[in-house]
């Protein structure tokens, strides 16, 4: 078992193994170039989300959750540029997920539609929420790297 992902790599272009499992993004454009490899691909199981706090009061707090209101959620859903993430940190290799499930699953709902990134739409429903400027949430990232989510770190901060 070769745990470390470049290892597996070069094994698998030097003919020592004929199969790998998570490959990392940066990875997917050289090995689809490789002429001696074939590259299947479909839509994964994975599905990357941001979970609220929607309480309105959170224990410790000396003030109410913003997070409990509806605008402020849907606010951060279109302040995030969801394409950059795919872009920036899986290297173009994800869709845009709008569902808990990906559309291969018969579950998948085609009526639900995306938040499209518009940060002065966010910007309207966060002060029609009677956000402030200046208001701070936490956001928790993992703090390891993980094959569905290779930078935790670089996705928070964007």
């Amino acid at each position: 078992i070769t745990t470390d992902a470049s290892v597996r790599m070069q094994k698998l272009k030097k003919n020592e193994c004929q199969i790998t499992a998570y490959p990392r993004p940066a990875d997917l454009e050289p090995l689809k170039a490789d002429k001696n490899l074939k590259m299947p691909d479909q839509a994964g199981f994975n599905l990357g989300y941001i979970a609220y706090n929607v309480m309105p009061e959170i224990k410790g707090e000396d003030h109410p959750n913003p997070l409990a209101q509806l605008k402020v959620r849907q606010a951060l859903d279109m302040a995030v540029n969801k394409q950059q993430i795919i872009d920036s940190v899986y290297q173009g290799a994800g869709q845009l997920a709008v569902n808990a499930m990906p559309p291969t699953q018969w579950s998948y709902d085609t009526t639900i539609k995306d938040a499209k990134y518009d940060p002065e739409k966010a910007r309207q429903l966060l002060k029609e929420a009677g956000i402030k400027e200046g208001t701070e949430i936490t956001l928790w990232a993992m703090p390891v790297q993980r094959p569905y989510n290779p930078n935790a770190k670089l996705m928070a901060e964007m």
